[in-house]
């Protein structure tokens, strides 16, 4: 299937919506008793910033080495027509993980984005939150770049750097060379 760049605004909201309902729905279901452990998907979201279509190989791009994420993107599903609907300041994953983590489109988002300590937080209602409500144990490693804390909304928390390229060093400075991957 070829790898489509980009979409709609459109899209991208229903992209939003998607996710949020099935971070939704898995919640409500567990919760329920609708779900037992063992018959509970396995669920691992991987956001990387700077990523793109072309930058894989399972996408198409056949210069470049993948091997991990090639693996699972045939054993999962991946959002080939993912489309970033752009920030509030110069840091576009701020917005995009804000987004995640509400299920509100850009404008609501950035609305949001200051309560969320107060309102989505401290209510249990960030999508890590969900998951752990559903039954599910909730992992972050890697970058958060959310205003809130990362321990206070995930059950483990390990190695999670800064946003910006001042904040880590060794982070920024990749590929080293063509075999790095």
């Amino acid at each position: 299937m070829p790898v489509q760049q980009g979409c709609d605004v459109w899209e991208a909201k229903q992209m939003m919506r998607v996710l949020w309902a099935v971070a939704v729905l898995v919640a409500a279901a567990a919760t329920a008793g609708g779900l037992q452990a063992a018959d509970r998907p396995n669920i691992l979201f991987l956001l990387a910033d700077d990523q793109c279509f072309s930058t894989l190989r399972a996408a198409g791009n056949d210069e470049i080495q993948t091997p991990n994420l090639d693996r699972l993107m045939a054993r999962g599903t991946s959002f080939r027509r993912a489309y970033n609907s752009g920030g509030w300041h110069g840091a576009i994953c701020v917005a995009s993980r804000t987004m995640l983590n509400t299920g509100l489109q850009l404008w609501r988002a950035r609305d949001a984005e200051k309560g969320l300590r107060k309102d989505w937080m401290q209510q249990g209602r960030l999508w890590p939150q969900l998951m752990t409500q559903a039954g599910y144990q909730t992992f972050l490693t890697g970058k958060w770049h959310v205003s809130v804390d990362a321990a206070q909304v995930f059950e483990t928390v390990r190695h999670v750097r800064g946003g910006m390229p001042e904040q880590t060093e060794a982070g920024y400075n990749r590929p080293i060379s063509r075999e790095d991957r």
